[in-house]
């Protein structure tokens, strides 16, 4: 299966830009990889155009608004619930009129569906982390939490608020710098965008170094930023000098002012030159760093720059460091620096990348979560300004993206009677049952057969639901933003919790139960009815006793989570009885169980002043759905087009190319005249088909474009198919030979491998195979049914079912009595048939038989079954070579100039009998390979060959036990096993009182080495013997020696 990994994407999401990065999977330092747009630029302008059928978004927006200025919406990303024309540059632009009624949502869609299907390309799941403005609500997260999850495959998986992700940017830098010692820092983050300015507070803190929290705790929004100074210089220099200008020349005179203003700062001049303003005529000016000083005062006025001052004011007096950051494009004006400096009071850092920064800091925040990412320091961020999910007066929560396991517990008095009610469940129910069978190729297998039955469980339950609770988020200004109510009731006993702890799952019988586990539901069941019976009682005594009401607190206990939008989502709810504080007259063992589970479901309810209608976000991922077919039908059109009239020009270059060979209309000939001129007669419908298109009107409908590309590919397939037809057959006559003998090799092949396998059973190896079964037969016995039916007519048969009901009549015999048993059959039998003597063998049997035994039953086993696979994969093979004679015949009878068959096909054939033959071949080697492998052709004759030898063993022992003070005998016996000269003093040596005892205690297992061991101490004397004598000879040798010296000696005197 194709491994799937998931894509962490962070965007940061601006009112005049946008940024896209994904989040490396491993590795340290930097966590983001910047996606690039089509221009190879990292900040795209947060754009969208609409042509009426397409939209268009980002760069390509941009574009778009070149030739057509007019439906292009802008600064659309903070207000989703308006209606579009409220974003348009041209309100009554003809191509929006489509998309009346339709919200900002749309836009927005459109927006993020173009960076996950688009900038990012990926089919694998994708998690978004969101980097937005500080001034977004719950309900706007919501809707665009919503917005995400309609596109397939996408989900939000965290938002963070722009100052918070400019501040983790600042300090991941200087982490080494503060080490491991705790710090708390608070930023006053300054972000001059497009269109807006905010001013904002975070605080951020840490323990250890380790981990840092970003809290914003402060934000004030200020709608005014660097577009409005741009448009002050129009108004103030521009437009008292230029005629009244359309949508384009606008554009063009805005676009060339904004170069201008970012040139002005690092210049004091500069000179600007729009084209065709007046009458077609360029239009030229200076523009002065002075002039953009003064928008910027008049723009930012006392009242503004009080708003700020009272921002500072908010800053804690007990954090004494305390660090002042810009961010955003528009704050490289140097006069905006000033004028906050100024109001500040002090220095503003410039040390976080002014159009980058924060997608830094929240690649920072998800970096977390990916294990394989080395971070010296994890960050986190939280928002101090978002609003307090209530109770009442009470708060529970304060409502922050991706928080999990917030506990609480309130009072929760239950006034009203509660009743029971009978509840039922029906189950399927599967009783199985096994049985041992020998399969066909002797191996023993467990067969199981089920049967299916239907049972119902009965329960008791509450009757009634209990009170709703409703939590409450409030607005700053004390306005309801949403309720999220929750409806409880007491835990019921659910077939759906049944059958996931019970139910069968991945076979034939899923969604059943088992027999064995149904009789634990029932007294699940049972148990269950008691403990609702006895808390009802408990509860209505509550309601009737002021006396327990007095004692007993009743709490509700729940578990809250958020999702990426900090939306709040109840998982878990319990009722608690619990004795009141300060009281003693309940006792703790009075109570029933102390925590009951409850069943609850929860939705929010939005606002409707703030939230956007539910149906608004499919409808509007339909429409740019529906854009994004129609873009991709247009590709596919303009590409059919341009198919046809390459293969319309190309046309005459064909013909040209094969029209010498067309030169008869039957027989072995390459090209007959009919079919290069069906060619001909396909290019000429072409060409007028083309005539035809080019007279329609434009198309854009998706309908329209599906018919008109379907007719397209009718006419390209006519021609392609024409062509095809005469270029894949010159093709196959340059190839075809050498192929044709390939296969012919091969086919030959195939049918010697096949004659090898079919006549396998008549030669010497078959004779082997049938000799090893046949002792099969009698070695697996043990393996017959007591209740098999055997023919009394089969004598061999016979024995050995009688040998099986023997064995099944003593159950309680000892196994070596057991084993005894069955050699003892299977000897006779063998006796009988070799026409040998009976010898009571059976006595003499060793547990290494027995191994031996165990041994050849899985021989059996594997080389029956490496035998039936070669005769079934024989019997397939021979039904294959039907098929590849007919292949065969064809080739052979096919016209040589006009071959039917192409290359790729022949090739494929041979392929395919190339396959079956190397399958037939590994069968018949796996056959040979046990064959080769077993001794079950000789398995008997070893078995019987060696309870001889152990009864000859056994003879010697009883002759020396029964000899043991007759030397002579025993010398004579001992002379004749060692083949040496054993006299009766060496045998009364070896033969000692201790070997005796040694012999009789001897079992089968052990005897040989005992006999053994006599003959060895035997031949160790008589070896001993002879070395004492050769040194004796030798002494006396050298003692003449010395006499004769001596003697010599004496006559030399």
């Amino acid at each position: 299966l194709p491994i799937s990994f998931q894509y962490d994407v962070i965007i940061d999401l601006g009112a005049a830009t946008f940024q896209v990065g994904t989040l490396r999977r491993s590795g340290s330092g930097n966590p983001v990889e910047a996606i690039l747009n089509s221009q190879s630029k990292r900040q795209s302008p947060t754009i969208v155009a609409y042509d009426g059928f397409e939209f268009h978004v980002g760069e390509h927006g941009a574009a778009f608004q070149k030739n057509n200025p007019g439906p292009i919406f802008k600064s659309f990303v903070n207000s989703l619930n308006e209606p579009i024309q409220y974003f348009a540059v041209d309100k009554d632009a003809k191509e929006i009129k489509q998309l009346d009624g339709q919200k900002a949502v749309i836009l927005v869609t459109a927006l993020v569906n173009h960076i996950v299907k688009n900038m990012v390309g990926k089919d694998d799941p994708i998690d978004i982390t969101l980097i937005h403005p500080p001034s977004w609500s719950l309900t706007q997260l919501n809707a665009f939490k919503k917005i995400v999850d309609q596109i397939p495959n996408t989900m939000l998986y965290n938002t963070i608020p722009t100052p918070n992700a400019v501040v983790i940017t600042h300090l991941s830098s200087r982490m080494k710098e503060l080490g491991k010692e705790p710090f708390t820092h608070q930023y006053v983050v300054t972000d001059i965008g497009a269109s807006t300015t905010e001013i904002s507070i975070v605080e951020a803190s840490s323990t250890n170094g380790k981990e840092v929290i970003a809290k914003l705790i402060s934000n004030t929004d200020i709608q005014k930023g660097g577009n409005d100074i741009t448009q002050c210089l129009i108004d103030k220099h521009i437009t008292p000098h230029v005629d009244k200008a359309s949508l384009k020349v606008q554009k063009r005179i805005f676009d060339s002012v904004e170069r201008a203003k970012i040139s002005l700062s690092g210049n004091s001049v500069v000179k600007l030159t729009i084209e065709s303003v007046n009458n077609h005529k360029d239009f030229k000016t200076e523009l002065t760093k002075e002039q953009v000083d003064t928008c910027v005062d008049q723009l930012f006025s006392e009242q503004i720059v009080q708003k700020v001052k009272e921002t500072k004011q908010k800053l804690q007096e007990n954090i004494t460091d305390t660090f002042y950051l810009f961010y955003g494009g528009s704050s490289r004006v140097p006069h905006f620096q000033a004028k906050f400096e100024d109001i500040y009071k002090t220095y503003v850092l410039k040390t976080v990348n002014l159009d980058e920064g924060a997608i830094f800091g929240g690649a920072m925040v998800a970096a977390k979560t990916v294990p394989s990412l080395k971070m010296q320091t994890k960050f986190s961020s939280l928002d101090a300004t978002r609003p307090f999910l209530m109770l009442g007066e009470e708060k529970i929560l304060q409502l922050n993206p991706q928080m999990s396991k917030h506990k609480h517990s309130v009072n929760y008095p239950i006034s009203k009677k509660l009743e029971l009610a009978t509840d039922s469940m029906i189950l399927n129910v599967v009783t199985e049952t096994a049985k041992w069978e020998t399969d066909e190729n002797g191996e023993r297998k467990k067969r199981t057969s089920q049967s299916v039955n239907s049972d119902t469980i009965e329960t008791q339950k509450f009757a009634e639901q209990l009170e709703t609770v409703n939590y409450i988020a409030m607005t700053p200004e004390k306005e309801t933003l949403f309720v999220y109510s929750c409806n409880l009731s007491f835990k019921e006993y659910k077939k759906h919790d049944v059958m996931r702890k019970y139910g069968q799952k991945n076979n034939a019988y899923a969604g059943m139960i088992k027999q064995q586990h149904f009789e634990d539901i029932k007294k699940e069941a049972e148990q269950f009815s008691k403990d609702t019976k006895e808390l009802q009682e408990f509860l209505n005594k509550y309601q009737a006793d002021k006396k327990i009401r007095d004692n007993i607190q009743i709490l509700l206990n729940t578990t809250f989570s958020t999702d990426p939008s900090a939306i709040p989502n109840m998982t878990n709810a319990s009722l608690v009885i619990v004795p009141a504080e300060k009281q003693t007259a309940v006792k703790k063992k009075d109570l029933p169980e102390l925590t009951h589970q409850l069943d609850f479901s929860c939705s929010a309810i939005h606002n409707p002043k703030y939230a956007v209608n539910e149906s608004v976000f499919k409808e509007a991922y339909d429409v740019v759905r529906e854009s994004e077919l129609v873009a991709t039908k247009r590709v596919e059109y303009e590409n059919a087009i341009n198919q046809v009239e390459t293969l319309t020009i190309n046309g005459n270059d064909f013909i040209e190319k094969y029209k010498d060979n067309a030169t008869a209309e039957e027989g072995n000939h390459t090209l007959y005249v009919s079919e290069l001129d069906e060619v001909k007669v396909a290019l000429n419908d072409a060409k007028h088909f083309m005539e035809y298109v080019y007279q329609l009107p434009k198309c854009s409908v998706l309908d329209c474009l599906k018919e008109r590309v379907a007719d397209l590919d009718l006419v390209i397939k006519k021609v392609v198919d024409n062509q095809n037809k005469i270029e894949k057959r010159f093709g196959s006559l340059e190839c075809r030979n050498s192929t044709d003998e390939v296969f012919k090799t091969q086919f030959t092949k195939l049918e010697e491998a096949f004659n090898q396998s079919s006549n396998i059973s008549n030669g010497l190896k078959g004779e082997q195979y049938n000799t090893s079964m046949e002792n099969c037969m009698f070695i697996r016995a043990l393996e017959i049914e007591t209740d098999t039916v055997i023919d009394e007519n089969q004598p061999e048969l016979y024995s050995i079912k009688q040998l099986r009901k023997n064995i099944h009549r003593l159950v309680d015999t000892p196994t070596d009595k057991l084993n005894k048993m069955y050699f003892e059959d299977l000897f006779a039998i063998y006796e009988a048939k070799k026409n040998l003597t009976h010898m009571e063998l059976h006595e003499f049997v060793q547990k290494s038989m027995v191994k031996k035994l165990k041994k050849a039953t899985n021989q059996c086993g594997m080389l029956n079954a490496s035998y039936q696979n070669l005769v079934r994969k024989t019997a397939e093979i021979e039904v294959k070579i039907q098929g590849h004679t007919q292949i065969k015949t064809a080739i052979e009878t096919e016209l040589s100039m006009r071959p039917e068959l192409t290359c790729e096909q022949v090739k494929k054939y041979t392929e395919d009998i190339h396959q079956d033959a190397a399958e037939l071949n590994k069968k018949k080697q796996d056959f040979e390979q046990e064959l080769s492998k077993s001794r079950l052709e000789k398995i008997i004759d070893t078995l019987y060959k060696q309870a001889q030898d152990n009864k000859e063993l056994n003879e010697t022992r009883t002759f020396i036990i029964e000899n043991q003070n007759d030397t002579s005998k025993i010398a004579q016996l001992l002379s004749n096993k060692t083949s040496q000269n054993v006299t009766e003093n060496i045998a009364r040596e070896v033969v000692t009182a201790e070997v005796i005892e040694s012999l009789n205690t001897a079992t089968v297992e052990n005897l040989e080495s005992k006999i053994e061991a006599i003959q060895d101490h035997c031949k160790d004397i008589i070896e001993d013997l002879k070395t004492k004598a050769e040194e004796a000879k030798k002494a006396a040798e050298e003692a003449e020696k010395v006499d004769k010296t001596e003697d010599s000696k004496k006559e030399e005197l």
